[in-house]
């Protein structure tokens, strides 16, 4: 198995869509059409510099994607990098491409001069966190939110 990883591009879109799928399912999500298609906008077009997608390719095959969010922070002079989304086709997982895709996110990054690269996951999502616990520094803050 040979893989790479690159931004996605527009034609990745037929490949990216089941996946994305695959992914609000296990997050057990049900979002409008309308917010998938505005999603795949924002990751791919250059005018919005403050989102992108990678893709980690196996054998040519779209098979997993991450969602990275580019936003200033109070905290450093420097923007942050959000991972927001990170889905490895269940089909290949354990592979090594979730580690791919964080190691093209963390490169993209500090080509941006980013100060950070953070995520977060749910409590119960110790197979993603085994991965996580290899290459960064769980935090002790815990996630709040309000729905507006």
């Amino acid at each position: 198995m040979t893989h790479s990883t690159r931004l996605l591009q527009s034609d990745d879109f037929d490949a990216w869509r089941p996946l994305w799928q695959q992914y609000l399912d296990f997050y057990q999500t049900v979002l409008d059409e309308a917010i998938t298609l505005h999603t795949w906008h924002r990751i791919i077009h250059p005018e919005h510099a403050d989102m992108m997608g990678l893709g980690v390719f196996v054998d040519g095959k779209l098979s997993g994607f991450t969602h990275l969010v580019f936003h200033p922070n109070t905290w450093s002079a420097e923007p942050c990098c959000y991972l927001e989304d990170l889905c490895v086709d269940a089909q290949v997982r354990g592979q090594g491409l979730g580690r791919a895709l964080i190691n093209a996110a963390q490169d993209l990054a500090q080509q941006k001069q980013c100060c950070r690269l953070y995520w977060v996951t749910t409590r119960d999502n110790h197979t993603a966190q085994q991965l996580y616990n290899t290459l960064a520094e769980q935090t002790d803050f815990i996630q709040y939110k309000i729905g507006l």
